[in-house]
């Protein structure tokens, strides 16, 4: 396996009332972990090897030596691996975490 489904750094049932254990269950054992099995499934397939962190795998996929097809299933996959693991560590009980530097700068823009 090349990307692992990381666990949750709080309890399922930690978001409450916002978002329930069952919905959280959901999104991260069943959603992202397709998301993850996916990945690892193309990047098998078209022999790539990752070897470095989901950061660094965003920001350098057109680095990617793998057909075109590959690419497209890799970048989908990829893509929503990443947004997941943004959306687990920003959302976090009682609210305290949230983005910063350049990616808060941007989101706050575009909400502008």
């Amino acid at each position: 396996m090349v990307c692992a489904l990381d666990g949750l750094a709080y309890k399922y049932d930690a978001l409450e009332p916002n978002f329930d254990a069952q919905t959280m269950h959901l999104h991260h054992d069943k959603h992202r972990a397709a998301y993850v099995n996916k990945l690892n499934s193309v990047l098998s397939e078209a022999g790539a090897k990752l070897g470095i962190s989901l950061d660094d795998f965003a920001k350098n996929i057109a680095q990617l030596d793998v057909p075109a097809k590959a690419r497209e299933l890799i970048k989908f996959n990829g893509g929503g691996h990443y947004n997941h693991a943004l959306f687990w560590n920003i959302l976090t009980p009682g609210g305290s975490n949230h983005p910063s530097g350049k990616l808060f700068g941007a989101m706050d823009q575009t909400i502008r």
